[in-house]
Formats: structure tokens, sequence, C-alpha cells
């Protein structure tokens, strides 16, 4: 009983820690006006705060629902990292014109290859719908995450060559999502390859 008691504790701070610090963030960004700079990223965090807490309600109170709230919050997610990839792109070459939007053109045209051929690969398998869905989220989750994570190494190699580079706040929303999307492609990883088995370890972590 007082594991039991204890776990449900954990995974009650757990689920609380993530929206208090997305908060936070957003209060900064406000103060300092930032969301003016990086509306996406400023939309992709109060959306990860609503959906924590819309998540939550629906775990206590609409259980049997959790499963299609949970993987439909998850799509929207990944739908809006992308925006806001594309934004950090936007911001990092915003002095190079032609190249900037030369690489903003590739980044949404591979996105949306990506996109096609996770449904594709889905589609291609016998799985139920609902198995489909996820199908389809993981697969383009785990190519995002690639991406960010490139992202990330392409910012280290511009720290080296661009003086500053690091003090900007693109790089520390960059930064973030590189370690962010460097855990989730893991973990994402496993669960294409293992399934649901360690589902609650995972969710955790």
């Amino acid at each position: 009983m007082n594991g039991m008691t204890m776990n449900g504790i954990m995974m009650y701070v757990i689920w609380l820690v993530g929206p208090v610090l997305q908060i936070t963030l957003l209060a900064l960004m406000l103060h300092r006006k930032l969301h003016v700079v990086f509306p996406r990223f400023f939309s992709y965090i109060v959306f990860q705060v609503v959906k924590s807490g819309v998540l939550f309600g629906i775990y206590r109170y609409y259980h049997q629902s959790y499963f299609d709230a949970y993987w439909t919050g998850n799509a929207i997610s990944v739908l809006l990292s992308v925006t806001v990839m594309d934004e950090i792109l936007h911001s990092l070459l915003e002095s190079y014109g032609g190249i900037q939007r030369l690489t903003s053109l590739i980044f949404r045209w591979s996105c949306g290859l990506l996109l096609l051929l996770s449904i594709v690969n889905a589609f291609s398998t016998q799985q139920s719908s609902s198995d489909r869905v996820i199908s389809i989220v993981l697969a383009f989750d785990r190519s995002v995450r690639v991406m960010q994570c490139g992202l990330f190494f392409l910012l280290l190699v511009l720290t080296r060559l661009l003086r500053n580079c690091w003090r900007q706040n693109v790089f520390g929303i960059a930064l973030g999502f590189g370690l962010f999307a460097s855990i989730e492609l893991i973990l994402v990883t496993i669960v294409m390859q293992f399934g649901d088995r360690g589902a609650a370890v995972i969710s955790l972590i």
C-alpha cells in the first residue's frame, strides 16, 4: 500500500513539474517580450501546458478516453514542433536571405515527404485503425526528432564559426529541443522495436 502510495505521489509530482517549468518559461518570455520574437515556440509551450492539464483531467475522470486523447495530443505536439524548428532555422539564417529561403523550402518539403512516408508505411501493414494512427505518429515523431538532433549539431558547428552565436536566445531553444529530441528518439525507437513492454517506465522517463 505504501509502495503504491509513493508511486502515485511520484507520478503526480512528475506530472506537475513539467507544466510548472513551462508556465515559468512562458512568464519569462512575456516579461522579456520574446513571445513576439518566437511566436511559434511560445504557442508550442502554451499547447504543452494545456495538453498536460487536459490529459491529467481525462486520466483522473475519463480514463477510458485517455488513449485517444494522448495520441491526438502527441500528434499535434509533433506537428507544432516542426513549425518551431522552421522558426529556429529562420532565426538562425536571418542574415542570409537566399540561403534562409532555400533552407526553409527544403525543410518544409522534407517534413511533408517524411509525413507521407509515415502514412504509406502504416497503411502497408496489417493493423487496426488505432494502431495505424500510432504507427504514423511514432514514425513521423522519430523522423522529426532526428531532424531536431541534426539542427542541434548544426548549431554546435555554427557556434564555432560565428562568434556570440551561443548567446542568442535561439541557441537556448535549439539546445533544449536537441536534448529533448535525443531522449525522445531513444524512447520512441524502443517503443517501435519492443511494443508496449515497459510502457509505464518509458512514459515515466
